[in-house]
């Protein structure tokens, strides 16, 4: 990896920041995160049947959660083809990959 300025840092983070902003502004997307904060891992069809969004809004909603690293995506073999399971992530991972940590 290649060394990174002061200001470099900031605006990777600040950018992120506000693209989670601008995320978080879409109640649907609140809804989402909230019930996976509450409930734990769920497939799509869980999500689809808790929020009472479309099947698509829900692909919708949860790429764009994805891009920014609030969740990451599973997918698992079953009995009868594919489920998708999703997971509140823990950290934003293009910090952990693009940022050097500073000690406070």
């Amino acid at each position: 990896m290649e060394k990174m300025d002061v200001k470099e840092i900031l605006g990777i983070g600040f950018t992120l920041l506000m693209e989670i902003r601008d995320l978080l502004k879409n109640k649907n997307r609140l809804e989402i995160l909230n019930l996976l904060k509450k409930e734990g891992d769920l497939n799509i069809t869980k999500i689809t049947e808790k929020t009472n969004l479309a099947y698509k809004n829900v692909l919708a909603h949860l790429k764009s959660l994805e891009e920014v690293y609030l969740i990451k995506t599973e997918k698992q073999e079953k009995k009868r083809g594919r489920e998708v399971i999703v997971t509140l992530t823990s950290s934003p991972t293009k910090f952990d990959k693009e940022v050097i940590f500073l000690p406070n």
